[in-house]
């Protein structure tokens, strides 16, 4: 008996954070608090100390956080297609 062939999908989606001048005295306060050595990319766009510095986020903002949604439903859904 055959088993049947893995059913995989893969896509990729980008976001772009557009911060504001960080004056250094935050950039102090985050480094001394010390959660950002613990975060991918250093940071999280949720941060009370940074988010008055984000001018803009093009794209997801759950693709920043983590996990983008929409791409995770599409791709779901090609492999269920497939699978019928």
């Amino acid at each position: 008996m055959t088993s049947p062939a893995p059913k995989a999908r893969a896509g990729v989606d980008v976001a772009k954070i557009i911060f504001r001048a960080i004056p250094e005295k935050v950039i102090e306060d985050l480094i001394k608090r010390g959660d950002i050595f613990f975060l991918a990319g250093a940071f999280s766009v949720e941060d009370q100390l940074l988010k008055a510095y984000i001018e803009r986020i093009d794209g997801a903002v759950d693709s920043v956080i983590g996990l983008p949604k929409e791409l995770t439903k599409r791709l779901i859904k090609q492999v269920e297609a497939r699978t019928r």
